[in-house]
């Protein structure tokens, strides 16, 4: 960005010397075509950079760019967009609504009319008209009002998305006269999914009798005691109706000696705390009881609502003594046969996405498959032991596994699924870029040197984390493990498997042999540049637990990892002691290979960023001081003055 920009506006103008700011007003007219066009680019980090850049001027100016924006904005009402509008009560909302020229109600009532008409329910990202009428609140109620008067059941349905809906009510809640904006939306997307579900749960008579008649015994209507009687003693699924826990409290408390009493008690026994109190569901410190006593309990009370959580937990155990396998299984088995409420599925499939991405071994994967071949999730199996082959750099045998007709079937017949075309075209692209790359070098553990260069920019290019990502996860693990288990978790192979499939610890891996002196000048040059890089973006823009996944990388020096002369996090807490560790060892990585550069290629260009790099993870401001004394004209330079103010200058 800085480079297609040849300066940073933002940081300029908020934290530079007041010498530098004058030349901020002057490049942002100049700059404003590419930030429009980065605005609504889809690409995250440009169009949140554009669009807070924007703010940020359309504010100090008046805001006549910035109008201009909006209104190109409402009329493109791009699909998918990346940007994130502040709401009402959003500390920043004052500020976007002072850039934008709408301070006054009219300016509001007026962007919000002009916006509704495009509201589309045939979307499954949100437009930006739909995060526009969202932002504006109370202040675009009149325009949707006036527009739904005469609207369709598109467009009724299409406001269901935007307005502020309590969808914690059900439809008998409501009066049977109820004509308000709200409720007519709410019916519309009902009509218009004719089946499918829709935010607002829908229930049967049957089951509304029930809901009814426990939300009513928790507030001391006992009316319906003979229903609930009945149904605790006897079908538990009954109670499968969206009830809340405080709600399910009351059933037991008036039937202690039921059935489902009985099955919460001896829950709470295996669990160590109360079945009704589980906020602590989630907390990987707690212990996850017995894989005989959940077995046990499964067996004894299937149809008990809270069968999902107890399956979820004896997923937990089976993990944590190394039954992997097993594990695999426990989810995969009761997501098939929709165990319990349902309030703990979500769960449930990431603990599966887990260790298909990267809590088991490939041999784990073939063994699940050698186990239950007639399981719906084979075909998931499959794929994810592709991901693995391809993580591997071995393309030819990662273009065979599996079928892609029956990951589609598997894919569409997935309730988590919630885009299965979009995660069927990232399939797609993925088995083509493993083509591509299969045709280059046959052999993954003996490649040649240009093949390695090859595979190293393949993996490091903006789009490289896609060779090694599960789709599964639909786009929100964003190239990296997500932290559903920290380091504790008991499996050595765990951070072999984490930098495996991560895109930065694969591009160090594959550069860090081709900067040796024997290569040709040229390709160990950009393999030290892509080191830094990989180095720097691990620690910026990827989650931190991604990073202590991994733990330290077995491509790089464990010398200079462990150097504590080089850099350390003087920190006396004993808890976070072994993720400071870790942050220390990135960190003198980067302190090594972004000096290695500035050293070895002190005319290029990126020598400033290297060294710029390394003060960003280290705060040191000797790297600053250096970059102004060794490039009094870079293009890094100005930028390097800047925070060097920020981080020398008193604040008052």
């Amino acid at each position: 960005m800085k480079r297609d920009l040849n300066a940073d506006i933002a940081w300029t103008d908020v934290d530079g010397p007041p010498e530098q700011r004058t030349r901020a007003y002057k490049w942002y007219p100049l700059s404003y075509p590419v930030l429009e066009r980065w605005s609504f680019s889809g690409d995250n980090t440009r169009s949140q950079y554009a669009f807070a850049t924007i703010v940020h001027f359309g504010g100090r100016f008046g805001g006549p760019l910035a109008r201009h924006w909006l209104a190109t904005a409402i009329d493109r009402n791009p699909n998918g967009v990346t940007l994130t509008l502040p709401g009402e009560s959003d500390p920043g909302y004052p500020a976007f609504i002072r850039a934008m020229g709408l301070s006054d109600p009219a300016a509001r009532d007026a962007a919000a009319r002009r916006a509704v008409p495009h509201l589309d329910r045939d979307t499954i990202y949100p437009t930006f008209d739909q995060l526009l009428v969202r932002s504006l609140g109370m202040d675009a109620m009149p325009a949707l009002e006036a527009s739904a008067a005469t609207a369709d059941d598109a467009r009724l349905s299409a406001l269901s998305m935007v307005l502020p809906i309590d969808y914690s009510l059900k439809p008998n809640d409501r009066p049977a006269d109820v004509t308000g904006l709200e409720a007519r939306a709410e019916a519309a997307a009902q009509r218009l999914n004719s089946g499918t579900p829709v935010p607002t749960p829908t229930q049967s008579p049957r089951d509304a009798a029930v809901y009814n008649a426990v939300v009513a015994l928790n507030a001391g209507d006992t009316r319906g005691l003979p229903l609930l009687r009945t149904i605790a003693d006897g079908d538990l699924r009954r109670l499968n109706v969206g009830l809340f826990s405080p709600d399910l409290l009351a059933v037991a408390v008036a039937f202690p000696n039921s059935r489902f009493a009985r099955g919460c008690l001896a829950y709470d026994v295996l669990r160590g705390g109360s079945y009704f109190e589980r906020d602590d569901q989630h907390d990987a410190q707690m212990p996850p009881g017995s894989i005989a006593g959940w077995q046990a309990w499964l067996a004894t009370y299937p149809d008990h609502p809270g069968a999902d959580d107890a399956a979820y937990w004896l997923g937990r155990a089976q993990q944590d003594s190394g039954r992997r396998v097993d594990a695999m299984a426990t989810y995969a088995d009761a997501l098939e046969r929709h165990l319990g409420d349902g309030d703990m599925r979500y769960s449930l499939w990431r603990r599966l996405l887990f260790l298909l991405d990267v809590g088991s071994s490939e041999r784990d994967l073939a063994t699940f498959v050698e186990r239950h071949p007639s399981s719906p999730y084979v075909p998931l199996v499959q794929y994810a032991r592709a991901v693995r082959r391809a993580r591997a750099n071995d393309f030819v045998t990662a273009s065979t596994f599996g079928s892609d007709r029956s990951f589609a079937a598997a894919i569409y017949r997935l309730p988590e699924i919630y885009n299965a075309r979009d995660v069927l075209d990232r399939y797609h692209a993925q088995r083509e870029r493993w083509e591509a790359l299969a045709t280059d070098d046959p052999d993954p553990n003996h490649p040649s040197l240009a093949a390695r260069d090859r595979l190293a920019s393949a993996w490091s290019d903006d789009d490289g984390w896609k060779i090694g990502y599960l789709v599964l996860f639909e786009d929100t693990r964003e190239g990296g493990a997500m932290p559903w288990d920290h380091p504790e978790y008991p499996w050595p192979e765990l951070a072999r498997t984490a930098q495996a499939a991560n895109q930065n610890a694969q591009t160090i891996a594959l550069a860090k042999p081709l900067t040796e002196p024997s290569v040709p000048a040229d390709m160990r040059q950009r393999n030290q540049r892509r080191i830094v890089t990989a180095l720097y973006k691990q620690q910026t823009e990827f989650y931190d637990d991604e990073r202590y996944m991994m733990g330290a990388l077995t491509s790089l020096p464990a010398s200079v990892g462990n150097d504590s002369s080089l850099y350390q996090i003087n920190d006396a807490n004993e808890i976070t002691r072994q993720y400071d560790d870790i942050d220390a060892w990135w960190a003198r990585q980067t302190i090594v290979e972004a000096e290695r550069y500035a050293t070895e290629y002190p005319n290029d260009d990126f020598a400033a960023t290297a060294l710029l790099s390394a003060y960003e993870v280290t705060g040191r401001t000797q790297y600053l001081r250096e970059i102004i004394a060794r490039y009094p004209d870079g293009s890094r330079t100005d930028e390097a003055r800047a925070l060097l103010w920020r981080a020398t200058t008193p604040r008052t």
